[in-house]
C-alpha cells in the first residue's frame, strides 16, 4: 500500500501518550463506550488535544510513516486495533472521512502566486540597491 500517494485526502483524528500501556486503557474506554474526542482532550499529548484530536483534512505525506501505514489501513469510521508506535509515541487512529485530494484551480491560487513574484521581485530589488550602495 503506497502510504504517499497524494491523491486521497483523509479527515483524521488522534490521541498520541507516552506509553502503550495508556493507549491501550484507552482503546478499551472507547471499545466500552467512550467518545473517542472526549479522550483526546482528556489525555493526548499532541496540540491536537483541544480539538478533540481533530487533524483535519491532510494527506498521508503529512504524518511519519508508521502514522500513515496504520491511516490508509483504515476503512471511514474505523480506530486502529491497537496502539501505533512512532518516534512520537503511541497513538490512537480514527479515520473520520476520505477524499479525492482537492487541487486548487489557478483562480483559486492566482493571489497568492502574485504576491509571491511580488515579494520576491521587492527582495530582489532590495538586494541590488545594497550591493550598489557605498556606505561611509
Amino acid at each position: 500500500m503506497n502510504t504517499r500517494k497524494g491523491d486521497t485526502e483523509y479527515q483524521v483524528r488522534h490521541i498520541l501518550v507516552p506509553r502503550e500501556s495508556d493507549a491501550t486503557a484507552l482503546l478499551a474506554s472507547i471499545r466500552g463506550g467512550a467518545q473517542f474526542s472526549d479522550l483526546a482532550r482528556a489525555h493526548s499529548k499532541d496540540a491536537s488535544a483541544t480539538k478533540g484530536g481533530q487533524l483535519g483534512w491532510t494527506s498521508p505525506v503529512s504524518f511519519v510513516a508508521e502514522f500513515a501505514q496504520a491511516l490508509v489501513a483504515l476503512r471511514k469510521g474505523e480506530i486502529t486495533p491497537h496502539p501505533v508506535r512512532t518516534q512520537y509515541g503511541y497513538h490512537l487512529i480514527q479515520l473520520e472521512d476520505m477524499r479525492p485530494a482537492m487541487i486548487p484551480t489557478l483562480d483559486e491560487t492566482k493571489g497568492t502566486i502574485v504576491e509571491a513574484l511580488e515579494l520576491r521581485k521587492l527582495r530582489d530589488f532590495r538586494e541590488a540597491l545594497v550591493r550598489r550602495a557605498t556606505i561611509r
